[in-house]
């Protein structure tokens, strides 16, 4: 698996959320490296980690897969911050071995699926989500956000983030520090 990995301190782990990667992590990681060793890892099959056939990438396969980065990197019971998947995966894996986690940080999390208003189930559904989503129309996008379903890349206006500018690096004490998945330092 590939990591970011940089500063020193408390051991504390950035989960990145589905379709996304460490990279996510890039604006928040050189300040956050100012108090803690940081580790952003790419899930198996997201960003530059491989992507196994045989992986089980269901939740609690991921949070298995987490457990064994601990243990791989030498993190006895480190403090994370999850987004999104990462939260759920994070979630999971301090309600299953809580000795492992000290404190989270959920950001975007989805804890329960039955928490969303019913009239936005059909967004999840193919072809009909689009639909139903046209017919809401920009005035619900920031309902449907919260909501857990990504569409607030088709209204600009309302996008929070670098607003498409593209890559910028996380750059930590003047170097961006990444671990390749031997445990070598590599440089992107």
């Amino acid at each position: 698996s590939y990591w970011l990995q940089a500063g020193s301190g408390r051991p504390l782990i950035l989960l990145h959320g589905l379709g996304a990667s460490s990279y996510s992590w890039r604006s928040v990681l050189p300040r956050l490296a100012e108090k803690f060793t940081v580790y952003a890892p790419d899930f198996p099959g997201f960003g530059r980690s491989q992507a196994p056939g045989d992986f089980d990438y269901c939740f609690a396969g991921l949070s298995r897969w987490l457990i064994a980065f601990c243990d791989q990197a030498g993190i006895e019971c480190p403090e994370m911050a999850g987004n999104s998947m990462g939260g759920v995966v994070a979630l999971m894996t301090a309600m299953d071995s809580p000795t492992r986690v000290n404190r989270l940080a959920l950001l975007g999390t989805p804890t329960y699926i039955g928490d969303r208003p019913r009239f936005l189930w059909p967004l999840r559904w193919p072809v009909i989500g689009g639909i139903y989503e046209s017919l809401l129309g920009p005035h619900a996008v920031r309902l449907i956000a919260r909501s857990g379903n990504d569409v607030t890349s088709k209204y600009p206006e309302v996008t929070e983030g670098d607003g498409g500018r593209g890559p910028e690096p996380a750059i930590v004490d003047g170097e961006i520090v990444a671990i390749d998945d031997r445990g070598r330092p590599s440089f992107p």
